[in-house]
């Protein structure tokens, strides 16, 4: 069950169009020794979600570049509990 209440967030993340998955994917870099987990389509406080994001990935620094935010790590399934969690 949601954890919280949606419309009382000072963010919000879109739900992906044909499945209606959530926006959080995995990257890989450098022949595919660096992984990056990568947060798009979300409106809303950037500062609020970079700092809730860096709590559930560990403390880990959330980069944000052109509309998204990353985080080195693979982060990709404590990110969508946790979104799923707030009730996205």
């Amino acid at each position: 069950p949601p954890a919280g209440v949606v419309e009382q967030l000072p963010f919000y993340v879109f739900r992906t169009y044909p499945g209606q998955g959530l926006p959080v994917y995995t990257e890989y870099r450098a022949k595919k020794t660096q992984v990056l987990t990568v947060l798009r389509r979300f409106r809303g406080s950037s500062s609020w979600l970079k700092h809730e994001m860096s709590v559930v990935c560990d403390g880990k620094r959330i980069e944000e570049h052109q509309g998204s935010l990353r985080v080195r790590g693979d982060y990709l399934m404590p990110l969508r509990y946790w979104l799923t969690s707030l009730g996205f």
